[in-house]
């Protein structure tokens, strides 16, 4: 199961429990947090199965994209530093 099947299978539960998903996943993107997501039909466990640093990465990717703000060939498999590093 891709990322991408995980992420609408937790929106619906998130839905269907009446919570703001797009908040939720937000919450639990930035943070880590699995309490952001919902229990209900496995969705917080399909949460813990989601690569956060590369779905981040493909979300900014898009949106410099999107708003051409970003060469379309420079991707996002650039080097990402480990945590507590910092760029120059």
């Amino acid at each position: 199961m891709s990322d991408a099947e995980r992420l609408q299978q937790i929106h619906a539960a998130l839905m269907q429990r009446g919570y703001s998903p797009i908040r939720q996943i937000v919450g639990f993107l930035l943070t880590g947090d699995p309490t952001y997501i919902t229990n209900y039909n496995g969705a917080r466990t399909l949460a813990g199965q989601i690569n956060r640093t590369d779905l981040l990465a493909d979300i900014v990717s898009y949106y410099l994209e999107e708003h051409q703000l970003m060469e379309p060939d420079i991707k996002h498999k650039e080097q990402i530093l480990p945590a507590g590093e910092r760029c120059g």
